[in-house]
């Protein structure tokens, strides 16, 4: 396995689809990035990823929605593909790279030996996704005990011990889920979105809108705040413990080094690097 990359900020890029590379004359003109080492592919529920290394790396970034993702031009040739999937199928997922001509591709399963040891009581059901999220933070930061937060369609609470230990964790809405939720099961209530952050909250909400926009990414900002304290209740005040952000939805809340609260958004990508 790779030792892994630097904590390094790259290019983000939405991925290419190939009916944007059609050329006038209907042939296909879309031109590869550039010959890579290694393509890591994190297919979540709502999104799909890819990283781009170059060496020990990530220089770039792409991504797409999952229902647009067949469409998709491959962004880059690499030598050496590694993919996990939590929602579209990982057979499928693997023919469309076979079928744009790669052949050297490992595909992350549920049921292969985890990178690392686990206090999980049913370690074959611990998600890919998680897998690589774990993996990930032992590679970037390892030796410190670290709670690791990925904020997507839901979200994940995992627990690492300073030896590298995956100690257990939580899951939990996300802030889309909890908001379609809030819709669904009442009968006035309307379906809202992500706030516009840069218009900031008025505390208290103000109107309904931005009771429930504001109310969900609140209560989630008190849960995080509230596992971060139980993590930090569990560990010795000296030894430095973390708190790393990731995911889709990360950034609605503050990093603070101060407070050893850190984001890392590509943190699945570099647990995928790390396995080839």
């Amino acid at each position: 396995m790779n030792n892994m990359p630097l904590d390094h900020p790259p290019k983000l890029r939405r991925w290419p689809n190939l009916m944007d590379t059609l050329m006038e004359d209907g042939s296909d003109g879309f031109s590869y990035l550039a010959q890579c080492d290694a393509l890591a592919i994190d297919a979540g529920n709502s999104r799909i990823k890819a990283g781009w290394f170059s060496g020990q790396h990530l220089i770039e970034v792409w991504h797409i929605p999952v229902p647009e993702f067949g469409a998709g031009a491959l962004p880059a040739l690499p030598n050496r593909t590694v993919v996990c999937s939590v929602s579209y199928p990982e057979e499928q997922l693997k023919n469309w790279l076979i079928q744009r001509g790669l052949s050297s591709i490992h595909v992350i399963l549920k049921e292969d030996p985890l990178p690392f040891k686990t206090q999980y009581s049913t370690p074959e059901t611990l998600g890919s996704d998680r897998k690589m999220l774990v993996h990930g933070a032992n590679v970037l930061r390892p030796g410190i005990p670290r709670l690791v937060v990925s904020l997507g369609t839901c979200i994940t609470y995992d627990w690492i011990g300073p030896d590298q230990v995956h100690l257990g964790g939580y899951i939990s809405p996300g802030l889309p889920m909890r908001w379609s939720s809030m819709h669904e099961y009442t009968g006035r209530l309307p379906l809202v979105s992500h706030p516009d952050l840069d218009a900031g909250a008025n505390i208290p909400a103000k109107n309904t809108e931005a009771a429930l926009q504001w109310g969900v990414v609140e209560g989630v900002r008190h849960e995080i705040r509230g596992f971060w304290r139980s993590f930090l209740h569990q560990n010795d005040p000296s030894s430095q413990a973390q708190l790393i952000l990731t995911g889709g939805d990360a950034h609605f809340f503050e990093i603070s080094p101060e407070e050893r609260i850190f984001a890392a958004p590509n943190l699945a990508l570099i647990g995928l690097h790390a396995m080839l």
